[in-house]
This record gives C-alpha cells, structure tokens and sequence, in this order.
C-alpha cells in the first residue's frame, strides 16, 4: 500500500506506527464517549488495554494488561532487538539485545 501510493518501501518505524494506528482504532471504536475528560480517557484506557492477540505490521500478537506488575508492567513483555546477520531468502537472525525495566519504575 504505501509502495504503490508514496514509491518507496516502508520500514520497521513506519510498521510500528501503522499497529499503533490500528489499535488505537480498534479501542476507538469500542470506546462510549460521555463528554467528561476524565471517564473518557480511563474508558479509551480500557479500551487499549481489552486488546488482545492483535496481529500487525511489526509484530504480534499484541496483548495489553489492565493491572501492572514484574511480568505485565505496561501490556508490553520484554522488548527484543533483533539482529540481521544474513539477508536474502535464506536470511538468519540472532539476538542482539533485550530490554528489562525495574518494575518499581512503573515502566
């Protein structure tokens, strides 16, 4: 799609961003709008985090959590880099790094 309207070939930003878009849609839709502030953003809250097994661009399943803790701090599990270490049809990966957060930071 953004190949045949923009002619180049998208990368893992712009993927990322199209499951961030997506999902906020999926919640948007779900989400009863009442006029005040407040409840309207818990409701959206909500909302984000009901998504579950959410397959996108980037990655997926995505699944979100309403209560943090060590193993579901903000819907996310621990983020991995993954490295490239041959291309082409035949292409091999490996872990270039993982990110872990103190829990206590609310991360």
């Amino acid at each position: 799609m953004v190949k045949d309207k923009y002619g180049v070939v998208p990368g893992h930003d712009f993927s990322q961003m199209m499951d961030l878009l997506d999902i906020l849609e999926i919640a948007l839709k779900k989400t009863k709008f009442s006029g005040d502030l407040a409840a309207d953003r818990n409701s959206l809250r909500d909302a984000i985090a009901a998504t579950t097994d959410f397959r996108g661009l980037a990655s997926g399943p995505i699944n979100f959590c309403k209560s943090a803790s060590p193993e579901c701090r903000d819907g996310n599990r621990t983020p991995v880099m993954i490295e490239y270490t041959r291309g082409g049809k035949n292409f091999k990966t490996a872990v270039a790094g993982t990110v872990t957060f103190n829990a206590s930071a609310g991360l």
